[in-house]
């Protein structure tokens, strides 16, 4: 499942947690996970500090792409 904002997630993507506001860079993707039900999995560094070491795409929204 993609970011809430309909993007595919990609390593180095720009992007804000939906819920608490925080931004941070996409540290590294997982797609497809059949153990999440085929959902995407990122890895977050927040601009304030701290990695979220596994947390569901869809619960962000895209900023800026890597690219």
């Amino acid at each position: 499942m993609p970011y809430a904002t309909g993007e595919s997630p990609q390593k180095g993507d720009y992007v804000q947690r939906v819920t608490s506001g925080q931004k941070g860079t996409v540290q590294d993707v997982q797609l497809n996970l059949t153990s999440k039900g085929g959902r995407d999995q990122v890895s977050v560094a927040f601009d304030a500090g701290g990695v979220v070491a596994v947390s569901l795409a869809d619960e962000y929204s895209l900023i800026r792409g890597a690219g």
